[in-house]
């Protein structure tokens, strides 16, 4: 990500005044933010435990190992805002 990040970035100089630019800049710049919280939820370490302990906190039911279980529904539940305690509970786990 960061390689395409920085060919993005690049590409920036030239194609500032372009109005689909601002959109690729933020969906990538978003992308960027969630990876971390991605690779934390793809922990193999993570337990049913923990994956209660994240419903209870995001007030949320949802099955971690199902197939509904997409990026989609990780912006959905809103799990982004509880990035910090997702990292926390994958370097505890």
């Amino acid at each position: 990500s960061q390689i395409v990040g920085k060919k993005i970035q690049k590409l920036g100089r030239e194609v500032k005044h372009w109005s689909a630019w601002q959109g690729v800049k933020d969906t990538v710049d978003a992308f960027k933010r969630t990876l971390p919280l991605i690779i934390d939820l793809r922990n193999p370490a993570i337990r049913q435990r923990h994956w209660e302990q994240l419903m209870e906190r995001c007030g949320e039911r949802f099955d971690p190992h199902g197939d509904a279980f997409t990026l989609g529904k990780v912006n959905d539940l809103g799990l982004s805002e509880h990035a910090d305690f997702v990292g926390e509970l994958s370097t505890n786990a």
